[in-house]
């Protein structure tokens, strides 16, 4: 055969294999596509069934709160209510117009595109029913639990963290007192989690919900029977545990940091049964954030860039109730605390409310 026969026939074998190429590229691309346009698709049906998930459930879990407070309250409220409802929603929507800015989709939309693109650990295994759900509600509570630790530990967090410690009493709306800051964080940390072990869709829309309820929930000044708490808070924290956590004193306020599941509290080593004084006697917030002007709404979002002048000494209400009789070792030990003073700016402040 011809030397130029035999070129030819080499030349149409590989203007075909080009043509084939490129249509099989062509196909790839369409996939892809196609892919992303249902994923896409998807995401946006489905982000917006989970916000109204949400927000029916967290109208509803408050209203239910609110009338509990009202008709059983634990303590007896020594501020205006009003003016501490309007100060703490006021933190919530700013919260909400912030994540709704910065994270369109939220934690839910990451979970529906790890799904998609079979992201993460739980992705790479096959796991029976509900079995899925459940292993990524409790790792996702466990990380809800060291980041809690973290704020109160590392002195650039707990100035953000100290604004949810600044309300001086407890009621539903604290559950919702946060710094835009704080939120911001926590939410990078929640999407960081789902990448790493690919939790669904359904995991996180769950979680979420009692994330938000919960936190409502055991902020509530509600009035449970001790017998019914004594055995609840072996399965969620209660109110009557989390109040303990937001104590003026130092000691007790690294104590109970669970939100949802109060297990690890017990694991390691952070839990306590109730505070020294009693639910009635205790002091909540921050020794140093008590006055109205400190508390208003602008005043808690400049809250942790204001110099700060830490004063640890007794609790006056402390102080009150022994002189009435009290002669308990606890009572004992919540006064003997020797005083000092310092002047810190927020980057090294003391952890000490």
């Amino acid at each position: 055969m011809p030397q130029w026969v035999q070129d030819e026939i080499q030349s149409q074998r590989l203007s075909l294999n080009y043509k084939e190429l490129e249509e099989t590229g062509r196909n790839i691309i369409e996939s892809i596509s196609a892919g992303t346009s249902r994923a896409s698709s998807f995401l946006d049906s489905d982000v917006d069934t989970d916000q109204l998930i949400r927000i029916s459930a967290f109208l509803g879990f408050f209203a239910i709160l609110a009338c509990w407070e009202i008709f059983a309250p634990r303590r007896t409220t020594q501020t205006n209510k009003s003016t501490r409802w309007i100060n703490n929603l006021a933190m919530s929507m700013t919260n909400t117009l912030v994540l709704r800015t910065m994270f369109l989709s939220g934690v839910f939309g990451v979970a529906v595109l790890a799904e998609t693109y079979e992201w993460g650990i739980l992705n790479s295994i096959i796991w029976p029913g509900w079995s899925e759900i459940l292993v990524a509600i409790i790792v996702l509570d466990f990380v809800v639990y060291g980041q809690h630790v973290l704020f109160h530990t590392l002195p650039i967090l707990w100035c953000l963290h100290k604004v949810h410690h600044s309300d001086i009493e407890l009621d539903v709306t604290t559950g919702v007192r946060f710094h835009p800051g704080e939120i911001v964080i926590s939410m990078l940390i929640k999407i960081g989690t789902v990448l790493v072990i690919g939790a669904s869709p359904e995991s996180v829309l769950i979680f979420e919900v009692l994330l938000n309820a919960m936190a409502m929930f055991n902020h509530s000044n509600i009035r449970i029977p001790l017998q019914i708490d004594a055995g609840l808070r072996w399965m969620v924290v209660t109110p009557d545990m989390h109040r303990v956590h937001h104590s003026v004193i130092t000691e007790e306020s690294n104590r109970n940091y669970g939100f949802n599941l109060p297990w690890w509290d017990r694991i390691f080593g952070t839990y306590q049964a109730q505070p020294s004084l009693g639910h009635d006697h205790m002091t909540i917030g921050l020794e140093r954030f008590r006055e109205p002007a400190q508390l208003t709404f602008t005043s808690l979002l400049t809250l942790p860039f204001v110099e700060e002048r830490v004063i640890q000494q007794p609790d006056q209400r402390a102080l009150d109730h022994i002189a009435q009789g009290s002669k308990t070792r606890q009572d004992e030990k919540t006064v003997k605390t020797n005083e000092q003073v310092l002047t810190t700016k927020c980057s090294s402040v003391t952890l000490s409310p």
